[in-house]
């Protein structure tokens, strides 16, 4: 009987936490006025910003070329118009190239961002790939996604599915 009262301060003592934990807690409606202020923000987004976002896939697009000099060759291309905006490409690896020439391509280009953004992070996902072997399944594409926070992802397909995805490239090379 004498844990009753002990139980009993103990709840009080709790609703009075949980009151004030509310009460802290901003009104709904300044709440809901911030966040509609926020988007109204992001949707007036300036021409410049614009500009810049284009001419920054312009700048991937253009560095493209360099990149299949260092072995990867880009299968796809996506530009995602969203806040952030994003650009995904999927590389698929022509040739294996050392980390030299790979430090070699970026230091001839190191004035480019986009060059460096994307040499660094194939170079990261190469030597990764090189340490990776999944029983039954073989390497297929690296996926790069500029965004924030940018991505890197390795693809692997089962080799049932990439012997058939290689005997249907052979008939459409025929």
């Amino acid at each position: 009987m004498s844990n009753e009262p002990e139980a009993s301060d103990n709840q009080d003592s709790l609703k009075q936490r949980i009151k004030k934990t509310f009460s802290d807690l901003p009104d709904m409606d300044e709440s809901v006025e911030k966040i509609k202020k926020g988007l109204s923000k992001l949707g007036s987004i300036g021409k410049g910003t614009k500009q810049k976002f284009e001419d920054f896939t312009q700048s991937i697009i253009d560095a493209l070329p360099i990149i299949e000099e260092a072995g990867f060759r880009s299968n796809r291309f996506i530009i995602g118009v969203s806040i952030p905006p994003n650009i995904s490409i999927h590389f698929q690896k022509t040739k294996d190239v050392k980390d030299e020439d790979l430090e070699r391509l970026k230091e001839q280009h190191k004035e480019r961002k986009s060059v460096k953004l994307i040499l660094n992070a194939l170079a990261t996902a190469n030597r990764f790939q090189r340490k990776m072997n999944i029983r039954g399944m073989d390497f297929s594409e690296i996926c790069l996604d500029i965004t924030i926070p940018p991505k890197v992802s390795l693809k692997y397909l089962h080799k049932k599915v990439a012997e058939s995805k290689n005997d249907l490239l052979d008939l459409a090379d025929g």
